[in-house]
């Protein structure tokens, strides 16, 4: 339980005595985790420059999920009051984006989803014990229509939000109003809680709609990241609990960054904040360290989320929201987990699951993600779009006029502010600071093209044709020692000079190659040649191609790496003392 001494200013016996603008209404924010702070954050904008109302706000201490709330509200600035002084204190309106101890609450309440609607069943109803489905083969045909899930065996009584347990308190509703983001969430909240009906308002989804207002910034939110236009970014989303992706599936964030060609792909992991501050924000980025080496984007649980799906260009992901997200953003899509035992019938996450294809684990991930990416159909999602909301573009209004009317106010003459996801909030940026990869170089008469692979996952290669003439580089201060004295090829980002490669090559006994930043390439055998190559990794890649292939180097070269082609030049070669 929160506990601290009592505010005194703006909410107390003596604040007139002390506040400066004297507020008509007092509204409450009761946050229980930072997944329903962020909720609550996209609707609260409605009370944007109305100096007639007064927010604070208070958690009580209900949810598991603590760390990191107090500093996320003291970083936004709000005051914050002590649960028992909140519940002890008149107020106008409370707000909520969860279920969880509310029934000490007095005033007029509305409750709000935290996910994309109510998609999952309630945490003690679930069954571990199934696990995951396995993947399916090729693309599961998308049904049309209003498709009605069937429920199966399942108990509908349990489903999560929309349950009596989560709306009733001795058999009457906690909520004076549920907010619900379609009409379709009526009929199974009236079949589910009849008790519970006339409080449901259908307004739709305001983090949605704030997404849809925000995608004409895709382009900057990919710059803000670092992808460039060429690349493609591949975002992995997890939900919490053990049946989520990174749950049930904890290698598949090395194994996608592994296997994609790192000058072609980005990769992204969006992680629900229940998982960040249900192990704490360093541990997950220490499970994860290799991957960031490896240069996974990986935002903290803020609204980053929003601006990297946005420049996603594909979604590996299960049952959570964010991936909901993204299929309602018509952006491609695989599942890689998804418990179909966790999945609340006539949903919009049990829609997604019967739509969206499956990862399948006996094919390459890179074969898979090519060709989601390259066969996917715009609109294939649209069956799922049209479930999250049936108020499209409407949330902000609707729950202003919602709230306004239970505080008794008119609504303010402007329109209410629907804000855009700010550049800004595109963070997570992953530019290691010393490489290693498994490059893969084809070569044809002056022409070279470079593959480069992120050698700092640790996976299974040995089944892959693509690694079987990979050279392993590792720059000199890269951390890993062992995988720096494994490297075919060492090179430099700031020595210079004969002796520096020497050095190099001393230092790294199993190295063929060294490079220095100033374009020289020293062998093991004896050589050394100067290049115009500004990049000492493409510089001792083609040497050694050159060396282990036994060919002459030629006098100019072009080299394709991504999307990027480089020129450059080579002097001829002359004799290289190691000991020197």
């Amino acid at each position: 339980m929160f506990t601290a001494p009592p505010v005194k200013v703006p909410i107390g016996l003596q604040a007139p005595h002390w506040t400066t603008v004297q507020a008509e209404r007092r509204v409450l924010v009761v946050v229980h985790h930072v997944t329903s702070l962020l909720r609550l954050l996209d609707v609260i904008p409605v009370f944007d420059s109305d100096t007639r109302v007064q927010l604070v706000f208070t958690w009580n201490g209900s949810d598991p999920f603590r760390h990191g709330l107090q500093r996320f509200l003291d970083d936004l600035g709000v005051i914050v009051l002590p649960w028992d002084q909140a519940i002890n204190t008149e107020f106008d309106l409370v707000l909520a984006a969860n279920h969880g101890g509310l029934t000490e609450i007095t005033a007029p309440l509305v409750i709000l989803p935290h996910g994309v609607g109510y998609t999952k069943m309630s945490p003690g109803n679930r069954k571990p014990e199934t696990g995951n489905r396995k993947p399916e083969t090729g693309n599961r045909k998308p049904e049309t229509g209003n498709r009605k899930p069937e429920t199966g065996n399942r108990k509908p009584e349990t489903v999560y939000g929309l349950s009596p347990e989560w709306l009733l308190y001795s058999g009457r509703p906690i909520a004076s109003s549920l907010v619900l983001a379609h009409q379709a969430e009526f009929d199974r909240l009236a079949a589910l809680t009849p008790a519970a009906r006339d409080t449901a308002f259908v307004a739709g989804d305001p983090s949605y709609d704030r997404m849809r207002r925000s995608r004409h910034l895709r382009a900057q939110y990919r710059e803000a990241l670092g992808v460039a236009p060429h690349q493609k970014l591949v975002t992995i989303t997890s939900t919490w609990w053990r049946n989520s992706l990174l749950g049930s599936q904890p290698s598949l964030f090395r194994e996608v960054v592994g296997a994609l060609d790192r000058d072609r792909y980005r990769v992204a992991g969006l992680v629900h904040p229940n998982i960040w501050h249900g192990h704490g924000p360093w541990q997950i980025r220490t499970w994860l360290a290799d991957c960031q080496r490896a240069g996974l984007l990986l935002p903290p649980p803020a609204e980053g989320w929003q601006a990297v799906l946005l420049a996603s260009d594909l979604v590996v992901g299960d049952h959570g929201a964010t991936t909901a997200y993204g299929a309602c953003l018509d952006i491609p899509l695989l599942l890689a987990a998804f418990p179909e035992s966790d999945v609340a019938p006539e949903s919009v996450g049990e829609l997604l699951g019967a739509t969206a294809p499956r990862l399948n684990s006996r094919e390459p991930l890179d074969v898979q993600i090519e060709r989601a990416v390259r066969t996917y159909r715009p609109g294939s999602f649209d069956d799922v779009a049209a479930l999250v909301t049936s108020r499209p573009g409407e949330a902000a209004a609707r729950l202003r006029r919602l709230f306004y009317e239970h505080l008794r106010l008119t609504e303010p003459a402007s329109g209410p502010i629907v804000p855009l996801i700010p550049v800004s909030a595109a963070t997570g940026h992953a530019a290691p600071a010393a490489p290693a990869n498994f490059i893969v170089c084809e070569s044809r008469e002056d022409r070279f093209h470079l593959t480069r692979y992120p050698a700092d996952v640790d996976i299974d290669r040995s089944g892959s044709a693509k690694f079987s003439n990979a050279a392993l580089t590792a720059r000199e201060d890269h951390p890993d020692e062992s995988l720096r004295q494994r490297a075919a090829i060492v090179f430099s980002a700031s020595a210079t000079g004969d002796a520096a490669l020497a050095d190099l090559l001393r230092r790294h006994p199993h190295a063929t190659v060294a490079a220095s930043s100033d374009g020289r390439v020293a062998t093991r055998s004896g050589q050394l040649i100067e290049t115009t190559f500004t990049d000492p990794e493409v510089a001792a890649a083609l040497v050694f191609e050159s060396v282990l292939r036994g060919l002459r180097l030629p006098r100019e070269a072009t080299v394709s790496r991504g999307d990027e082609v480089l020129l450059g030049a080579f002097a001829p070669s002359r004799v290289f003392d190691l000991g020197s």
